[in-house]
């Protein structure tokens, strides 16, 4: 693309990314769009939408804690944006990057 933006597949840099975002920005698609940086506002919806499809779909007991942290924009761990806890946004990434990985290795409940 033209515009310095990505097409196709997402790559684990931008997933990361855009997992970062969603603790940050919930579902705010411009914030988290802006975030990740090389993708657009559409791309990002579109990749939530498939994300959050791939959640449900797995029904595992990681994939729906998952969902429930992702639901959480307001929670007691962030508040306009900034963590309360000591966990860096370095640490919170890895963990939602590694939770990510299992998901994708377990098979899909039938």
């Amino acid at each position: 693309m033209d515009d310095g933006r990505n097409a196709g597949r997402w790559t684990d840099e931008e997933h990361a990314k855009f997992l970062e975002a969603l603790q940050l920005y919930g579902k705010n698609w411009n914030k988290v769009h802006k975030h990740v940086g090389s993708r657009t506002s559409a791309q990002t919806r579109s990749h939530a939408q498939k994300y959050f499809n791939k959640l449900q779909k797995k029904g595992t007991k990681e994939s729906n804690e998952e969902l429930k942290i992702l639901n959480r924009k307001e929670d007691s761990h962030i508040s306009h944006g900034l963590l309360k806890e000591d966990m860096s946004m370095e640490c919170l990434s890895q963990q939602m990057q590694q939770r990510t990985n299992l998901l994708d290795e377990q098979p899909a409940k039938s």
